[in-house]
């Protein structure tokens, strides 16, 4: 039980600290707390289809994840470029656009930048049994909650909120666009 925990602990912290500066983009854009509430509900869903997928895999559709994953590289590029050409257009409706779709928008950025995690979490939960994956799952969630909150807290302290408030229109999408380069080519 304590290896299972530990192993965990250890896979989500190694295949995650990239979406801690994610979720701090994502808070600092956020105006309110039904924003922040479309965030958190799209972290914890990114993370569940992310265990669906991993765990899927691991009882023995590897083939069928594995030589699709850079697929979701064009998700959060797809949302870097639109952000992008809103910064550039001097469109400011990036806020309503985050307030309507944000559990989406943030499932799907989780989910596309979480093909390290699921390169982690298949051979991880393949080596567990049904009781260690559930054990394994209950990490990832809490984690993804702690996650958030680190998150919402870099977001929320002054020097990097302003920095974020004057910078992130043009921050995000660079960093949506890399992250699809990254996901597609490696």
């Amino acid at each position: 039980m304590i290896a299972t925990l530990f192993a965990s602990l250890a896979a989500f912290i190694a295949t995650n600290t990239d979406d801690l500066f994610i979720n701090m983009l994502l808070f600092s854009a956020a105006a309110d707390k039904k924003q922040n509430f479309a965030i958190v509900q799209g972290k914890f869903l990114g993370t569940a289809l992310l265990l669906i997928i991993s765990g899927s895999a691991a009882f023995g559709l590897q083939s069928l994840a594995g030589n699709r994953l850079w697929l979701l590289g064009f998700v959060p590029m797809a949302i870097g470029i639109k952000e992008l050409i809103a910064c550039i257009k001097g469109n400011n409706d990036r806020e309503e656009t985050i307030a309507s779709t944000g559990a989406v928008n943030t499932a799907f950025i989780t989910l596309a930048s979480g093909a390290d995690n699921i390169g982690v979490y298949i051979p991880l939960l393949a080596d567990f049994n049904l009781w260690q994956m559930g054990l394994a799952a209950l990490v990832f969630f809490a984690m993804t909650g702690l996650f958030c909150i680190f998150g919402k807290k870099l977001a929320d302290m002054p020097a990097l909120k302003s920095f974020m408030e004057k910078y992130r229109p043009v921050i995000t999408p660079v960093i949506y666009i890399a992250l699809g380069l990254y996901i597609i080519f490696c």
